[in-house]
């Protein structure tokens, strides 16, 4: 149930007019009783309309929060997004984070203040218990791309089993020496990536931590371990971005690929299929994600709380393709 200015007007104890001078900034009110109301305000997560207060038509305007717009993977989610809703008559409005959680949090808020109809989360901040989140579910319609939020209908990739396809093909094709390369794992498919990767290596008593390269030095981390060490066979790389990365890093050291060092992404972006060579990866309908998660949210903006919408589940598949080598029996690549 949405709060309303009258839940506030009882909560600080003032009346509606009161609450909204401390809202707008007009007409005179007390330290202490704007201290009172915002105590009011923030304790009720209510949200003030920036934009249209009184409005009672749709804005017809939807909020959609992501948190890297560097990440190509973002940006075919976010064409297949707008597609839908512009066909549906509806405005996307998109505010993006570059992984700023606090400014994720002010974009959230702000959203909610010019009264969209409802948000579609692709954001760090799409997990249970998270405050703003909270607030948002009580406000509007909420749909997350990768992620796990209870009660919000969500579109998400089997990660999992898309991590399994790549790491069998590598197993099935000698390597034993499996590494791992992410980001971060800050997000719910990347979280899920890894732990599908350990799961794995483990159960083939096969996990080697000094084969882990996480964080923002990953590629850091893979040169230092290339000059003290030997690199392992192959690589799992968490999506085709850090793959990518690791390409140009091999490039630079004149490390072959995949005569010295196979590779496979995940996600199958359009580019992954004619760099040198095509890269290996788990496929993913990328623009198929960003426009299940608009109808997602059309289908339960049209049946109101009559009909809970189920979470959509995608079953990605691998494409395989010139980065990956077969090792010989004696674990050495066969030219």
């Amino acid at each position: 149930m949405k709060v309303t200015v009258n839940d506030v007007a009882k909560e600080a104890g003032v009346s509606r007019t009161t609450v909204s001078r401390v809202v707008t900034g007009s007409g005179p009110v007390s330290e202490n009783t704007k201290r009172r109301v915002h105590q009011a305000l923030e304790s009720l997560g209510y949200i003030p309309n920036l934009i249209a207060r009184g409005l009672k038509t749709s804005t017809q305007f939807i909020g959609v929060i992501s948190h890297d717009m560097r990440n190509p993977y973002f940006i075919e989610v976010m064409a297949g997004i707008e597609s839908v809703l512009r066909q549906a008559g509806r405005t996307m409005v998109h505010v993006n984070s570059n992984d700023d959680l606090a400014l994720e949090e002010r974009n959230i808020y702000q959203l909610l203040s010019t009264r969209v109809e409802g948000m579609l989360l692709l954001s760090n901040l799409a997990q249970e218990g998270h405050p703003m989140i909270e607030t948002a579910k009580k406000q509007v319609p909420i749909v997350v791309v990768e992620g796990s939020i209870q009660g919000v209908p969500a579109v998400n990739t089997d990660n999992a089993k898309g991590t399994r396809l790549a790491l069998e093909h590598l197993w099935e094709l000698g390597h034993r020496d499996i590494g791992y390369c992410s980001l971060n794992n800050d997000i719910y498919a990347w979280r899920s990536r890894f732990k599908a990767y350990c799961e794995f290596m483990e159960e083939q008593h096969a996990y080697n931590e000094d084969y882990v390269f996480i964080g923002e030095d990953y590629i850091d981390q893979l040169s230092y371990y290339h000059h003290v060490k030997q690199l392992p066979s192959a690589l799992f790389a968490m999506n085709d971005s850090n793959a990518l990365n690791v390409y140009s890093w091999c490039r630079d050291k004149q490390i072959r690929i995949p005569e010295d060092l196979s590779i496979v992404g995940f996600d199958d972006l359009p580019v992954s299929s004619i760099i040198d060579p095509p890269l290996t990866t788990v496929s993913q309908p990328v623009k198929e994600i960003g426009e299940l998660a608009a109808h997602t949210l059309l289908a339960v903006l049209n049946a109101g709380q009559e009909k809970p919408q189920k979470n959509v589940h995608i079953v990605p598949e691998l494409k395989v393709r010139g980065s990956v080598k077969r090792l010989n029996e004696h674990n050495e690549l066969e030219e």
